[in-house]
Formats: C-alpha cells, sequence, structure tokens
C-alpha cells in the first residue's frame, strides 16, 4: 500500500503544527507557575517575618510595688510573645503634667530630660522582664492637691531583621487610686520592602 505525498506532507504539516500549540500552551502553563512561585515565595517571606518573630508587650496591668521616700514604684510585666529571641530591648518612658504625643515618646532621648531609657537586655521566646517606673512622690502630692492627673508614656522598642518594631502605650494615673487608664496603644511594625 503506498501513501500519497500529499497526505504525508499534510500528516507532517498536522503534527509541526500541534508541537507548536502544545509548546506555546506548555509557555503559557510555565509563566503562570513561576508567577505562583513569586508570589508563594512573597507570602512565605511575609509570614516567616510577621509570625516568626519576637512581640514584646506587656503581660498584665501596671501594678504599684514598694517604693523609696523619693519615688512611688510601678511594675510593668513584659513578655516575647513570639517565636524569635529579641536581641535587646529599649525601655522609653516619660512621666508629666501635660498629654504626651506618640512622637514625644518615640523622639530621640539623646539631650532630653524628660524621657527615661532604660536596656532591659534581650528576651527569648516566652521569657518575661520586669521594667520598673518611677514616679516622684512629690508629683503624686501635687496632683492629688489640684485634683489632676498625671500622664504617662512607655515605648518598648527592638530589633528584628535590623528593623526597627515597638509598642506604645500613653496612659493616665490616678494619683489617688494609683491605678492607669490606658489612652493609646500601639505597634510599630516595618513594612517589608516591596519586591
Amino acid at each position: 500500500m503506498e501513501i500519497d505525498p500529499n497526505t504525508l506532507a499534510l500528516i507532517a504539516t498536522m503534527g509541526h503544527l500541534m508541537t507548536g500549540i502544545g509548546t506555546a500552551i506548555l509557555v503559557v502553563l510555565i509563566v503562570k507557575t513561576l508567577k505562583h512561585m513569586k508570589i508563594a515565595t512573597r507570602f512565605t517571606e511575609i509570614q516567616t517575618n510577621y509570625k516568626f518573630r519576637p512581640w514584646i508587650g506587656p503581660s498584665n496591668t501596671i501594678k504599684e510595688i514598694d517604693g523609696d521616700e523619693k519615688n512611688n514604684r510601678f511594675e510593668i510585666v513584659l513578655k516575647n510573645f513570639g517565636d524569635l529571641p529579641a536581641p535587646y530591648v529599649m525601655v522609653s518612658s516619660i512621666i508629666s503634667k501635660d498629654n504626651i504625643t506618640r512622637e514625644q515618646i518615640k523622639a530621640d532621648p539623646s539631650g532630653s530630660k524628660e524621657i527615661h531609657v532604660f536596656n532591659i537586655g534581650p528576651m527569648l521566646p516566652n521569657m518575661e522582664k520586669r521594667y520598673w517606673l518611677y514616679v516622684n512622690k512629690e508629683i503624686i502630692n501635687d496632683a492629688v492637691a489640684s485634683k489632676k492627673i498625671i500622664h504617662t508614656a512607655m515605648y518598648f522598642q527592638y530589633e528584628n531583621l535590623q528593623k526597627k518594631n515597638g509598642y506604645g502605650m500613653i496612659s493616665e494615673l490616678n494619683p489617688e487610686t494609683k491605678g492607669f487608664v490606658h489612652r493609646d496603644m500601639w505597634v510599630d511594625t516595618p513594612d517589608l520592602d516591596k519586591t
């Protein structure tokens, strides 16, 4: 049985055409797979940077503990709720008769008399450390006499992936009950570089 050369040419042309179409479909699928892999990689990076990281913040209320003849002492228990250690935690605090803003507590403390800065050192995952906030008894007595509140602010700053992170809170201290009411709380996490 002899096959017509035109039929052979048609079969060869159809084969080349089908190979070309198959190759084009394969290229489209590979491009879509690469885009999906890029998005999945970015999602994994975001999850790693935000989930697996230190999360420093207070673990309970602010309590008054024994002070000295000059100051009342309040204790704040900090905890690393994250999955990674924080290499160091810097605490900045302000006590004032006037309102305090976020910008004031996050300002550079060098040269400032009103900002008290203390390095409480590294914090491993689930580790707790105590920070003591000292309030001068004269400020408390003046606030009781004038029936005014005392404004306090604390900012806990630490690094993750060489970027600054922090937790801040601005509170009012009732000088008579020695109880704190938190007026503003926030978490500072830097945005990831967009790639």
